[in-house]
């Protein structure tokens, strides 16, 4: 108050509604407690009414005082829920709806809503918040806006005292998934409600949404990230595409999507955890090599039917270690010989043995065999397959994923499921190319990776508030307008495989002695096999193998659709996270 009435005096008389709190220390000897009300109520009841004020025994940063500073957040939280009108009651200005591709910096900057909830956990509550929304991928250069990133982040605070929790970055492959699989079948609060076994269970049965009891929520906090191109998750304009529709600019916006993250969300000091599924798991070494480039430590890696990023096979292994998935599918279907299923552990033992030892041998001198050596080779490999000798090529020798799903229940007239073989579909009269929408093992779980994804979306728009009009896309088309060739709208279709790094994880884990591995595969995977990752681990050196946990579990690719599986995947999970956290908190020196 003096000879003309202050700013704010001003803008209470424009606006009758604005509230103002008002915080004070005690011990401010520039600013105090009884100074502050005194000037208030010099402004009359009127405007006085309009202010909170509180006092709190400290001086003028008064918050610095960790136990003011929760008082603070209190009374400021009430103040807020006071002073905030019912949403319709206000005329609010008109801005660009949620997941808006137009260049907007004020929807990309705020576009990210927050929410509470509670699972029962264990027969206990277990408490987080969620965030929904994008964050934009800027050229460093001109701060422009090339990308927006789409993500649901669920979160704990930690208690007073507690280490800070660590943060997973998770996301499925394709390329073109988004993160629907991982997030809501396998790892995030909620699950799409599958039964025990995902190779019985009923695809129409499986939209409702249920608490998951194997979610990794209790060791660490989870981001589920859709790479540009996926989700929600866009480029600005049409010509930026290309740059992130590509091997070593996904890597990149992905690296940089978790800098931007981390920096928003004060993440920075957390044991940063990667998670990839298929295609993502040599995304996600290549991701962390991208990242300590960067200055940022990856303290744990969770690969998921995928390669971990350790280079290129020897051509002759390929089938060899393919062949313990065939006879655990054959075991399976009982196409094996009388005998073989009264011990299924010794009959995968001795197909293991056999595959690395005289099978493995013989590929390697193939052009040197003579005519009753490629003829015990092929008798084995039947027995072994559960194939007919006549549907193995004496001259090749080998029996591929995509083979082997089409002639294993050929009398049945069916075709395994590629992702997971303990599932089949009717033959068609004509058998064209592969499409893995028609894929049995696929086929389920339309509402998870499918760009309609009904369950996805609904539980985005009710559950977590984040409402978008845009298409959630996964990885086979399907949004406005169509494409103008064939699959033109897939995004593998659409990518550029460029070269990445060869062997990312070893370059990574030379630098990073203290990054723990968790390889996890499905028995019955035939596009990503567990044996070929098993055995390059297997190959590293003693040192660098003690890093890894190996596990193969009960399932196809995703074999956390399994009940069993999922709840041992989690509990694996959560040693290799609580692992890598202690050695990234260790002091320095401390392995």
């Amino acid at each position: 108050p003096g000879a003309r009435p202050s700013w704010l005096v001003d803008a209470l008389g424009l606006n009758p509604a604005i509230r103002v709190f008002v915080a004070t220390g005690h011990f401010d000897s520039l600013n105090s407690c009884s100074l502050n009300r005194h000037l208030v109520a010099l402004l009359g009841p009127e405007t006085s009414d309009n202010f909170t004020l509180a006092c709190y025994a400290g001086g003028h940063m008064m918050y610095d005082d960790a136990g003011i500073r929760l008082g603070m957040r209190e009374d400021v939280a009430r103040f807020i829920r006071a002073a905030t009108p019912p949403r319709g009651n206000v005329a609010q200005p008109r801005l660009p709806s949620a997941g808006s591709t137009a260049d907007s910096e004020q929807s990309s900057e705020n576009d990210v809503v927050s929410t509470s909830h509670a699972i029962s956990l264990g027969g206990q509550s277990l408490g987080y918040t969620a965030r929904a929304g994008t964050l934009p991928i800027r050229d460093n250069e001109t701060g422009e806006m090339h990308a927006n990133i789409f993500f649901v982040a669920y979160s704990i605070e930690s208690a007073e005292g507690e280490p800070v929790r660590p943060v997973m970055f998770a996301w499925n492959g394709g390329p073109g998934s988004n993160a629907g699989l991982l997030h809501m079948t396998a790892m995030g609060p909620r699950r799409l409600d599958m039964g025990d076994v995902y190779a019985t269970a009923d695809a129409d049965d499986m939209s409702a949404l249920v608490d998951n009891e194997a979610t990794w929520l209790g060791t660490t906090d989870l981001v589920f990230v859709d790479p540009v191109g996926t989700g929600y998750s866009r480029p600005t304009r049409a010509e930026y595409g290309p740059e992130f529709y590509d091997t070593v600019g996904d890597v990149e916006s992905l690296a940089e999507f978790i800098r931007v993250y981390r920096t928003r969300f004060d993440a920075r000091d957390a044991p940063l955890i990667l998670a990839g599924e298929s295609y993502g798991s040599l995304r996600a070494a290549s991701v962390s090599q991208a990242l300590l480039r960067n200055g940022i430590d990856v303290s744990g890696i969770v690969f998921i039917s995928g390669s971990p990023g350790l280079g290129p096979l020897a051509e002759h292994l390929a089938s060899p270690l393919l062949l313990p998935s065939l006879t655990a599918t054959a075991l399976y279907h009982g196409k094996l010989p009388p005998g073989a299923s009264d011990d299924p552990e010794r009959t995968l033992a001795e197909a293991r043995e056999w595959a690395l030892g005289p099978y493995a041998d013989a590929l390697l001198r193939w052009e040197g065999l003579s005519g009753a050596d490629q003829t015990s080779i092929r008798d084995d490999l039947a027995r072994f397959t559960g194939l007919p000798v006549d549907a193995i090529d004496t001259a090749e020798l080998t029996v591929s994923g995509p083979a082997f799903s089409e002639q294993l229940l050929l009398a049945e007239e069916r075709v395994l499921g590629r992702y997971d073989a303990r599932l089949s579909r009717p033959r068609k009269v004509e058998e064209g190319i592969f499409d893995p929408r028609e894929d049995a093992s696929l086929a389920p779980l339309e509402n998870a990776v499918s760009g309609n994804a009904p369950t996805m979306v609904r539980y985005l728009r009710n559950t977590l508030g984040y409402e978008s009009d845009l298409y959630y896309v996964g990885p086979f088309g399907g949004a406005w307008p169509p494409p103008d060739r064939f699959r033109g709208d897939w995004m593998s279709v659409r990518w550029n495989r460029s070269e990445g790094p060869r062997a990312p994880l070893l370059d990574v884990m030379a630098a990073s002695p203290r990054l723990r591995v968790l390889h996890a595969s499905g028995e019955y995977d035939l596009v990503t096999p567990a044996g070929p990752p098993a055995y390059q681990i297997e190959q590293l050196e003693p040192d660098l193998k003690k890093r890894f946990t190996v596990r193969v579990y009960e399932g196809g690719h995703s074999f956390y659709l399994d009940r069993a599986s999922r709840f041992r995947f989690m509990q694996d999970g959560a040693e290799l996270i609580e692992a890598a956290a202690r050695a990234t908190r260790a002091p320095a020196g401390v392995p």
